[in-house]
């Protein structure tokens, strides 16, 4: 595990070799958006469905947990058992499509860049 700054940079060099081609070139920067914007998590504050996705790709991205890290980031570095994931998805879409689309979007972008996300994990 890292420190932001480090999951950052590992997160840009990733996304610049992979890349995604579209109507105006190269745009590795999608890679990068589409995990930063699943970091936050959740607009509803919902801490479960935090717990089980957010926390999930923070370790998947690299972030460490600790209390006394600069981002104070709850982190899960457990991979989630099948229960789990059957509650996450249910939370998932009882919370709407924006911030059940940022997961997805992030945990697709974390696995083309070559990140361990565990299959089962990867469905929603």
């Amino acid at each position: 595990m890292t420190e932001l700054g480090d999951a950052l940079t590992l997160l840009i060099e990733r996304a610049e070799k992979v890349g995604i081609t579209g109507m105006y070139g190269r745009q590795p920067d999608k890679f990068i958006w589409q995990v930063l914007s699943a970091l936050r998590g959740p607009d509803d504050g919902d801490s479960n469905l935090k717990n089980l996705t957010t926390a999930r790709v923070r370790s998947i991205f690299g972030l460490e947990a600790c209390a006394n890290s600069p981002t104070g980031a709850i982190v899960n570095d457990i991979p989630l058992p099948h229960r789990q994931i059957v509650r996450r998805n249910e939370l998932l879409k009882k919370s709407g499509w924006h911030f059940k689309s940022h997961f997805e979007q992030a945990m697709s972008a974390l696995q083309r860049l070559g990140y361990d996300v565990p299959e089962a994990e990867r469905r929603v």
